[in-house]
């Protein structure tokens, strides 16, 4: 985070609270004897197949360790109309050093008060309704390094008003000290291989990093009928690549003028070549490029529709980039069965097709592929739940699966368990980057 926004956080932060100790008496002492609580990791990754990397980089293991630490701390008074919460993260990666990392996840104020409620500080917030592939979710940066799924978010300096009402609730949003995506190192496992978190940063305008962000979203529960309506402005949470070219073996033609890539596309192309040829272009596309943020103007809508035992889904955005303007949608469903196999078990499924008017231009993932899951409840002291889904490329036999396992074993330990499978043949495919990272994964969780 940059330093400078973090002392203007923090001393806001600090203002409101003496304000707030001005107006109760008892806020200093409440604040003092909050509660402290979180959770502390031990991880182990391994790796099925070694990585074809240049010979002269640093080796890619086949199995990783690392230790995280989340700690979270919580005090509330008036009434609980006014809180603090504090949330800082940390991990050590024995494989790649990018990986081993330190993020402020939260540190907000809330002040509630009837029918507004407002907050100030480093927060997280999430949009959306989709299972899979979050659309509209666009307010917090994503910790890719911590897991490629893309759920872990960096917190994100915000001053938020929330005003609730009769025909539904108004969020809006001033944001500022733009945070760029975590990367990973030629070390990190899933990865191409190129020293991401080397290369130097670009915006559009170089006060774009500092220059305010504004967002708001509409939302309204009708009995069986959620929805959402959002829009936002401000810098581009996917990263893109700035370049002058000139490394031919990548798609890169020499220019005089810096043009803007697809980031994703350019490591699936590194992924694709041998440990000599990337050898030979490595250093001179980290010469030649930089890491490069465009501005964002993104219109989202998401709902959700309740039937019975089904649930159908939508979320869709129109997008403005640059000068690129493009659309994409997920429509999906899901159904819970309850009681199968005359146990207290549940079991959910979902289906989702994801669609980017681009096609096969399209710099995402996810352009024209289906995605289906299971969710599976035993609903027993131990809280077991297995996940299993995959998304299936349409217009290739490419897919990548995963399998998630949890249990409690006891009040403050968990078990974890994921398998991560990636089954690319098409190199034009920007999931090649992980074509030889597939991973089974064990975490063991002490909660405090």
């Amino acid at each position: 985070m940059n330093n400078k926004a973090c002392k203007k956080l923090g001393l806001a932060v600090a203002a409101a609270l003496l304000s707030i100790g001005a107006q109760a008496d008892d806020a200093p002492k409440t604040f003092i004897n909050g509660n402290w609580d979180g959770e502390f990791g031990l991880q182990y990754r391994q790796f099925y197949r070694y990585a074809d990397v240049p010979p002269t980089s640093p080796s890619q293991d086949m199995d990783t360790t690392s230790a995280s630490l989340l700690a979270h701390y919580n005090s509330q008074w008036n009434n609980g109309k006014d809180s603090f919460v504090l949330s800082p993260f940390m991990r050590y990666d024995s494989m790649d050093p990018a990986r081993s990392h330190m993020d402020l996840r939260e540190m907000m104020w809330t002040w509630d008060r009837d029918s507004w409620v407002w907050r100030a500080g480093v927060g997280k917030v999430f949009w959306g309704v989709s299972e899979a592939n979050h659309l509209v979710d666009v307010i917090n940066q994503t910790d890719m390094i911590e897991d490629i799924k893309g759920e872990d978010k960096l917190g994100q300096p915000m001053l938020r008003a929330t005003h609730r009402g009769n025909w539904g609730t108004v969020d809006m949003f001033v944001m500022t000290g733009f945070r760029a995506r975590t990367l990973p190192s030629s070390y990190g496992r899933p990865g191409s291989g190129l020293a991401l978190q080397d290369y130097a940063v670009n915006y559009q305008s170089p006060e774009t990093k500092m220059q305010p962000e504004v967002a708001m979203r509409w939302s309204k529960s009708t009995g069986a009928l959620d929805i959402g309506i959002s829009g936002f402005i401000g810098n581009n949470r996917v990263p893109q690549l700035l370049t002058t070219g000139g490394v031919p073996l990548l798609g890169l033609a020499a220019s005089p003028v810096p043009f803007v890539v697809n980031l994703d596309t350019v490591q699936a192309r590194f992924a694709a070549l041998s440990p000599e040829q990337q050898t030979a272009v490595s250093s001179t596309l980290q010469a030649n490029s930089s890491i490069y943020y465009s501005r964002l103007a993104q219109f989202g809508i998401d709902a959700s529709y309740l039937v019975g035992d089904w649930t159908f889904k939508f979320e869709g955005v129109n997008r403005d980039i640059g000068n690129d303007t493009y659309m994409a949608g997920m429509i999906g469903a899901e159904r819970t069965y309850s009681g199968i196999f005359h146990k207290p078990w549940d079991i959910t499924y979902y289906i989702e097709y994801n669609n980017d008017s681009r096609g096969q231009n399209s710099q995402a993932m996810l352009q024209n592929d289906l995605f289906l899951g299971a969710r599976l409840a035993l609903n027993d002291e131990a809280s077991t739940e297995f996940k299993l889904g995959g998304f299936f490329d349409l217009a290739s036999a490419d897919r990548s699966m995963r399998l998630e396992i949890n249990r409690r074993l006891s009040d403050k330990w968990k078990a974890r368990f994921i398998g991560q499978s990636f089954y690319v043949r098409d190199t034009q495919d920007v999931l090649y980057m992980y074509h030889d990272d597939s991973y089974a994964q064990i975490d063991l969780i002490r909660y405090f």
